[in-house]
């Protein structure tokens, strides 16, 4: 088997210390504008556990380099990060291999400042317990930008739902304003009530719902959308 290096321990504090080399002042200035230049169509959460029954179906490893060439920034925590890191996405090389023009360019203009041949396209950012990270830059963002956090173009994603706790933290992100995909579907469409609250409704009460893909392609589609979507709201296209 190939073994890949892994660059991981991306917190909220080496992430701002890695925008500082471009900008000291004003470090999340370099990744605010370029969001909204398109140059990062969006950030998206992966994050959960891996799932027995999909065994073999790669879910967080495929999920993440259709993300990432379609120039969509992926953090994650947990379960996620081991396979990220087995199929070598956690490396400058990674960059160049499976992230999308634009954001490969940005990418390697902050590894460049920081002496890597590129910053990584998946940051690890913690286990399965350190999501609170994730929801610490978001809200850096939505402060920087005098936005909610539902008005963003993120989303998260729990690409292979096996647990309570992985359903618990895709509600902490629902709760956020953070739509959210989950997969496998939850066993609530005997409930049309419950269906619709969760994929519909919720929308009106957080700004966010439950998104449904249930193979990589499927789920990417349904996040891209929902990114390209906001994206559209905010006049950034």
């Amino acid at each position: 088997k190939e073994k890949s290096i892994v660059y991981a321990g991306f917190s909220v504090e080496a992430i701002l210390e890695a925008l500082s080399k471009l900008d000291k002042k004003d470090p999340l200035k370099p990744l605010v504008e370029n969001i909204k230049k398109g140059n990062i169509l969006g950030i998206v959460a992966v994050v959960g556990c891996r799932n027995a029954k999909l065994q073999g179906f790669k879910f967080h490893e495929e999920l993440t380099k259709i993300l990432l060439k379609n120039n969509i920034l992926v953090v994650g925590t947990g379960c996620w990060a081991h396979a990220a890191a087995q199929e070598g996405l956690m490396t400058p090389e990674a960059t160049k291999k499976y992230a999308g023009d634009k954001l490969k360019e940005v990418l390697t203009k902050i590894g460049q400042a920081n002496n890597l041949p590129a910053l990584p396209p998946a940051l690890h950012m913690g286990s399965c317990v350190d999501n609170s990270r994730i929801a610490v830059l978001i809200g850096k963002l939505a402060e920087y930008l005098k936005l909610p956090i539902h008005k963003l173009p993120i989303a998260g994603t729990c690409p292979e739902n096996a647990t309570e706790k992985s359903f618990s933290i895709g509600m902490f992100f629902l709760t956020l304003g953070v739509s959210t995909h989950i997969n496998p579907l939850l066993p609530i469409t005997g409930s049309k009530l419950i269906t619709k609250l969760m994929t519909n409704d919720m929308e009106k009460i957080t700004g966010s719902k439950m998104l449904i893909g249930s193979s990589p392609e499927s789920a990417a589609k349904v996040i891209i959308d929902h990114i390209k979507k906001k994206r559209k709201e905010l006049g950034w296209n």
